[in-house]
């Protein structure tokens, strides 16, 4: 387990350094955000791909994210999950209405896949570090009029609730019943990961559940960071997931059981990416449920 008292822990080369960030166009099947701009956002068939282009670039030249480089936000992941219908059941059905929060929620496009889907979208809730990606989402999606969602522009580490960049995000505590946090834990270095869960559970409501995906490993430990190899970050496996939220639970009084698998995932780990060095990479999908 890594932690910052830990002075010989081995920082790896990240994996798939070798691999790329961003493609030119756009590869596979987006049948499902194909329909999701023709039906809910009125955008004409012809202009899909085009308009798709113009806002990913504009976003790339703000911050080159992978997801956004390579196309990943139309994947509508949340939809992807297995746990999307018992999610989307809660959303739709509770009385109360649940709430559910997207943490690091890029464009807020699995949002608006929710709100297609029948959620209402006065439940919903996203938080991105940058307000140019929320406001560039209007722009994929034309709905700034008529979606009900909330979007806040927020820093998890940010701990005080006077502070500007903490402020949106502690109205929401005690108050969200789901967490959806896609690609985002991955970012950050153990102790930062474990920071994050703590600022989560402060969120959330008793009956609260977390689930998501992430780049993970089949070799679990501490990595350089892509961009900045001064930093590093924790990739995981199940089993060093399921710690993560152990120390999560001693930190905050609570306790979590996690389902999580890895998955080779075509765009995650291929032959192509086993050629660049990138083997033990996959897919992490996982589900986070409060027991205490």
């Amino acid at each position: 387990m890594a932690t910052s008292e830990n002075n010989d822990i081995e920082v790896k080369n990240d994996p798939r350094d070798k691999m790329p960030r961003y493609i030119e166009d756009i590869e596979g099947d987006i049948t499902p955000a194909r329909k999701l701009l023709e039906e809910y956002s009125k955008v004409p068939p012809d202009q899909v791909v085009g308009h798709i282009h113009a806002v990913r670039d504009r976003a790339w030249k703000i911050h080159p994210y992978p997801c956004v480089g390579l196309f990943r936000f139309l994947d509508l992941s949340i939809s992807l999950h297995p746990l999307y219908p018992t999610v989307l059941a809660r959303l739709r059905n509770s009385s109360p209405p649940q709430t559910l929060l997207d943490l690091g929620c890029c464009f807020g496009q699995d949002i608006r896949r929710l709100v297609a889907d029948g959620a209402s979208g006065e439940n919903l809730y996203g938080a991105d570090l940058r307000l140019d990606f929320l406001e560039l989402g209007y722009e994929l999606f034309q709905d700034k009029g008529t979606l009900k969602a909330h979007f806040l522009e927020g820093d998890v580490f940010e701990e005080d609730a006077e502070a500007e960049s903490g402020k949106e995000l502690s109205k929401l505590d005690g108050k969200i019943d789901i967490i959806y946090a896609a690609s985002f834990l991955h970012l950050f270095a153990w102790e930062e990961q474990v920071r994050v869960g703590m600022r989560m559970v402060k969120l959330m409501t008793e009956d609260s559940l977390v689930f998501g995906r992430q780049v993970g490993t089949t070799k679990p430990g501490v990595y350089a960071r892509r961009t900045d190899k001064s930093r590093t970050r924790y990739s995981h496996d199940p089993d060093t997931f399921q710690k993560l939220w152990d120390v999560i639970g001693e930190k905050t009084g609570t306790k979590w059981k996690v389902a999580a698998k890895l998955q080779s995932v075509k765009g995650w780990q291929s032959e192509e990416q086993e050629e660049r060095g990138a083997e033990t990479s996959r897919m992490l999908q996982f589900e986070v449920h409060r027991l205490e």
